[in-house]
């Protein structure tokens, strides 16, 4: 099983080694992106991997990564047959493999999204961010950094 190896369909990634499903989804995430951008990707992911919890997919990289609903380009051509070859990919790899050697730039963020859309999902009040999660309930936004064109953020009660 070679880093990147190019799969015909997503239930191919069970199984997979996290290193590899990290890679590839920092690459399909954050494709065309800073570095600081694809660090953000795979400390959210380490970050929920930490926390250990069923909302998130528990404590393993293929659980966390493959949640449903969760990390949707994981399961796009960009994640299922890479370009190995490019500095994009390169990269990727080198921060998943690398991981516990790299600066953290989201602290213990929980969530990312293109900040466009940020901004459409979330309200202030009395000088406060509230984020809705897309069950119409708007919960406060506790963390927050942004990177690029990304908003890395956590919410109360995470």
């Amino acid at each position: 099983m070679a880093y990147g190896e190019s799969l015909s369909t997503a239930n191919e990634l069970i199984g997979r080694d996290g290193i590899d499903l990290l890679t590839r989804l920092i690459y399909a995430e954050a494709l065309n992106q800073s570095e600081s951008v694809k660090k953000g990707v795979a400390f959210v992911v380490k970050n929920r991997k930490e926390k250990n919890s069923s909302v998130f997919g528990g404590n393993t990289w293929e659980g966390v990564i493959l949640e449903k609903n969760q990390f949707t380009k994981i399961t796009s051509s960009y994640a299922l047959q890479p370009d190995t070859s490019s500095e994009e990919w390169k990269t990727s790899l080198d921060i998943a493999r690398n991981i516990a050697d790299k600066t953290n730039p989201v602290g213990n963020c929980l969530w990312y999204a293109k900040s466009t859309y940020y901004a459409r999902k979330v309200s202030t009040e009395n000088g406060k961010e509230y984020y809705c999660q897309g069950t119409g309930v708007y919960n406060e936004v506790i963390e927050k950094t942004v990177l690029g064109d990304y908003t890395f953020y956590r919410l109360l009660g995470y």
